[in-house]
């Protein structure tokens, strides 16, 4: 098995694609979508603010993580550069063999070498065991959310 970053588009897409329709999130213009995750993926890999790590053997991928990259104003010396982490994913005949936690890893190694200094993500029940593991807590903050419209 090899880990590895990866900024091949078509395999972007394929892979965000089988995360959302494993989750059961089928979009209803799946066309539209694949362009959108194109644009999407090409805007931030040349931006320098996006990293993805792939799982692979023979060219079969087995698991990947994905995670953005943003500047928040600074508590301090040092900028508060904060990666945030989403789209784990590990196919099904694959799972509970290890993968994810070795793309995780891979991840927030070369996360912490571009300068991160805090990383989050939103844990599903699936993955939470796995996050808590690595070393991931919860905060006294919650993340409040609404529809801007």
């Amino acid at each position: 098995m090899i880990i590895k970053k990866t900024t091949d588009i078509d395999l972007l897409v394929r892979l965000r694609m089988d995360y959302l329709f494993d989750k059961k999130e089928r979009p209803a213009d799946t066309a539209a979508l694949q362009a959108n995750l194109r644009n999407y993926f090409s805007r931030h890999i040349t931006a320098g603010d996006f990293l993805a790590v792939i799982a692979e053997e023979n060219g079969e991928v087995f698991s990947a993580a994905l995670m953005t990259f943003s500047e928040r104003p600074p508590r301090s010396a040092e900028p508060l550069v904060i990666g945030t982490v989403y789209s784990v994913y590990t196919y099904p005949h694959h799972r509970r063999k290890g993968y994810a936690r070795a793309v995780m890893t891979s991840l927030l190694d070369e996360a912490k070498s571009m300068g991160v200094i805090v990383i989050e993500l939103l844990a599903t029940p699936d993955g939470e065991a796995l996050y808590r593991s690595m070393g991931f807590r919860e905060t006294d903050y919650r993340y409040l959310r609404m529809k801007a419209e």
